[in-house]
């Protein structure tokens, strides 16, 4: 993930998600076929494990977005 780039009036905010963007989407669409499985009955056990890293990943994406949007509020402030 880039550093966030700020300019001097704070009025624009500057920085490149697109990694972070295309990983959460990867994830979220494993997660959403986990999902549809589950509610089919037709995930195993062995299955239910492999996607729980995946579940695990999306959390901690989310997780560092939201570090990223308190970084800027507190900018804001």
């Amino acid at each position: 993930m880039e550093e966030i780039q700020i300019d001097k009036n704070l009025k624009n905010f500057q920085y490149s998600l697109t990694p972070l963007k295309k990983e959460m989407r990867k994830t979220l669409s494993i997660a959403l076929m986990c999902l549809k499985l589950l509610e089919c009955g037709r995930m195993s056990e062995l299955e239910k494990e492999r996607f729980e890293y995946h579940l695990d990943r999306l959390i901690q994406i989310n997780e560092g977005a939201l570090k990223i949007v308190k970084k800027i509020k507190g900018k804001i402030k």
